[in-house]
């Protein structure tokens, strides 16, 4: 069983205090900005929230049993505070070709082990990431990687950071705090970890 929706404007999911329920997948993609305001939950599919032209913003659960999770946007990807992003053994890639990826210090990304990918044109910035015994990825096209983090901001076996500006400390930002095994990073400006 699959959930499908499409819109050409501007769509808010759960904007009538109705989330998304499926047994199978959930695919969701308009060309203005979508905003996520009640759960999305599938019980073992995979999930797609997707704007072609505009932002995607999480304010709420985007959760499967064991499906991999893709959130796309063309100007932007924010996880708000309550957002709370998992899968127990899948994967989340996240991918804005212009904009940045923020995910706020009380928003949660998890995996149980499955790896994160997280690709933005300009910024992102990183907190509540736990992928467990999987692999992180972090890239910032023209921008910096920045720890919004109240505590570890990325907890994995392995990551690897790459950004055409700074890692971690920008502008009296604190280092980018991480609990990992192997780390690898590239910057175009400053390392701070």
């Amino acid at each position: 069983l699959r959930t499908d929706w499409k819109a050409w404007g501007q769509l808010v999911l759960g904007g009538l205090g109705v989330g998304l329920r499926a047994l199978g997948d959930i695919f969701a993609v308009v060309s203005g900005q979508l905003t996520l305001a009640q759960s999305a939950v599938s019980t073992a599919g995979d999930i797609l929230l997707q704007s072609s032209t505009a932002q995607l913003i999480i304010a709420a659960t985007v959760q499967t049993g064991s499906g991999d999770i893709s959130l796309r946007a063309a100007t932007g990807i924010q996880h708000q505070a309550a957002a709370f992003v998992s899968t127990a053994g899948g994967s989340v890639d996240e991918l804005t070709t212009a904009g940045d990826i923020t995910i706020a210090s009380a928003a949660l990304l998890t995996t149980g082990g499955g790896s994160v990918r997280l690709s933005a044109g300009a910024n992102v910035i990183v907190s509540g990431i736990d992928a467990g015994a999987g692999a992180v990825s972090v890239l910032a096209g023209t921008g910096n990687i920045v720890d919004g983090s109240l505590g570890t901001a990325i907890t994995a076996a392995s990551v690897r950071l790459s950004a055409g500006g700074a890692i971690g400390s920008v502008a009296g930002n604190a280092p980018l705090k991480v609990d990992v095994n192997t780390l690898s990073g590239q910057a175009g400006g400053a390392l701070s970890i």
